[in-house]
C-alpha cells in the first residue's frame, strides 16, 4: 500500500471510528459534518474530498460494511440458520467500533 492510499486508509477509518462513537450519543441524522471531522481529527476540507455529504459517508461506510460481511459468508457452503446467526454476531463484536 502506497502512502497516499495508507493515508486515505487511516482517514476514513478515524472518520468511521468517530461515526460510531457520535452515532452511541445522538440520532444519525443530527450528527453534522464538522462534528464529524472534529471528532476525527480530520479536517472537513479533507472530508469533503472523499464524500460530498454525511449522508453519502454514511451509504459509503454501510456498503463497506455489508461488502465485508458478504465476503465472510460467501462460502458457497449451505449453512443452518443458526450458524449464520453466530457468524453474524462474531463479525458484529469483531467490528463493533
Amino acid at each position: 500500500m502506497n502512502d497516499g492510499k495508507r493515508k486515505a486508509y487511516k482517514t476514513k477509518a478515524a472518520l468511521c471510528k468517530a461515526f460510531a462513537k457520535l452515532v452511541k450519543e445522538k440520532p444519525m441524522h443530527t450528527i453534522t459534518v464538522c462534528e464529524l471531522c472534529d471528532t476525527a481529527g480530520v479536517h472537513r476540507a479533507t472530508f469533503y474530498y472523499h464524500y460530498d455529504d454525511i449522508l453519502e459517508f454514511y451509504k459509503k461506510m454501510e456498503q463497506e460494511l455489508f461488502s465485508r460481511l458478504k465476503e465472510n459468508y460467501s462460502t458457497g457452503e449451505p449453512r443452518t440458520i443458526e450458524a449464520v446467526f453466530r457468524g453474524i454476531t462474531k463479525f458484529t463484536k469483531e467490528n463493533a467500533d
